[in-house]
């Protein structure tokens, strides 16, 4: 009877919106034989009380022993500066009530992936895991980055709070994440996707031009859904011991990167290649750097690295992947 029952796989229960990130999470664990149920939180628009009556519900009917609440920026920059309320809901108000439901229902082991943008870039790079502070007012991450300090600080006091009774909540903070499985819609929203999308379309139309917000020299970290979804895994396999050394007091958390910084022009250069455009990338230099996508940012992941763990995907194969994964989902919709 033991055996059997040790052939039943561990329930997870994926807390969080439909892109990249999440497919590639929900993917990577049900290959590696965890039962895993997907409480999606953009099936839910407007009020926030009927999203928490789904949660609430799927964490009585299913009682997972694991729960990973990723909430994942929809939004483009402009529209985080002008419904910041929208930015602050979605993570803050989401995730930080997911994660306290999680721990009233009896969860012991929780993973939070939260965004780079609580840190805050620019001459500071890479960005180590103790360099975390909120950005600056009227930046466009401040209330992204609000809501997740909120939702690490969350984490590692509950654990060490309820440490006796078992919870193990923890953090992961990922770069800038893409890769297949974005929904079409969220093109606009996401640089990687944005590039391709315009690139894709200047292709077909025959275009000889195609704009590059801000002057190019930004210089970001750009990380495969697949190396974030593995990060992931490993963060949340590690054991109890071995988190708390790798972790610092206080806001404990790892961080993972792909471990190189592109500029946006390189980024854009890449994409033209996959996409097969050979147009003009045009610059506006009178933008100043960072206007499109923020400052420069690298993800120092030498903590996660200890572990074994490393990006295993290359960029050319990655924006591949994600192109042919753009194809299907503008197939798809324009199907639907």
């Amino acid at each position: 009877m033991g055996k059997n029952k040790a052939l039943i796989p561990p329930k997870l229960l994926l807390v969080g919106s439909h892109c990249a990130l999440n497919e590639a999470l929900h993917h990577r664990f049900v290959c590696a034989d965890f039962d895993v149920k997907w409480v999606r939180t953009d099936t839910r628009r407007g009020p926030l009380l009927p999203y928490l009556l789904d949660l609430e519900v799927a964490l009585k009917r299913e009682q997972p022993a694991y729960v990973i609440v990723s909430p994942s920026a929809t939004m483009t920059r402009a529209d985080r500066l002008r419904v910041p309320s929208q930015v602050l809901q979605a993570h803050l108000l989401a995730p930080t009530q997911a994660i306290q439901l999680a721990l009233a229902s009896g969860v012991r082991r929780l993973l939070f992936v939260g965004s780079h943008d609580i840190y805050p870039g620019g001459p500071t790079v890479p960005n180590a895991e103790d360099d975390v502070r909120l950005p600056r007012e009227g930046n466009a991450a401040s209330e992204l980055a609000t809501g997740h300090l909120a939702c690490l600080q969350m984490c590692a006091t509950f654990s060490e709070q309820h440490a006796e009774q078992g919870v193990d909540f923890r953090s992961l903070v990922l770069a800038d994440v893409f890769g297949p499985g974005e929904p079409y819609e969220h093109s606009p929203t996401k640089v990687v996707y944005a590039l391709i999308d315009r690139m894709h379309r200047a292709k077909r139309q025959g275009l000889d031009k195609v704009d590059i917000l801000g002057d190019g020299s930004q210089r970001r970290d750009w990380m495969f859904a697949d190396d974030a979804a593995e990060a992931a895994l490993q963060t949340l396999s590690l054991t109890r011991e071995s988190y708390r050394q790798l972790t610092l007091p206080g806001l404990r958390h790892l961080a993972a990167g792909s471990g190189q910084a592109l500029s946006l022009m390189e980024l854009a250069g890449a994409i033209a290649s996959t996409v097969g455009y050979h147009g003009h990338l045009a610059t506006h230099t009178t933008q100043p750097p960072g206007a499109s996508i923020g400052p420069d940012q690298k993800i120092d992941d030498a903590r996660l690295r200890r572990t074994g763990w490393r990006p295993r995907v290359g960029l050319t194969d990655a924006l591949r992947q994600t192109y042919d994964g753009y194809l299907k989902s503008k197939l798809a919709t324009a199907a639907g």
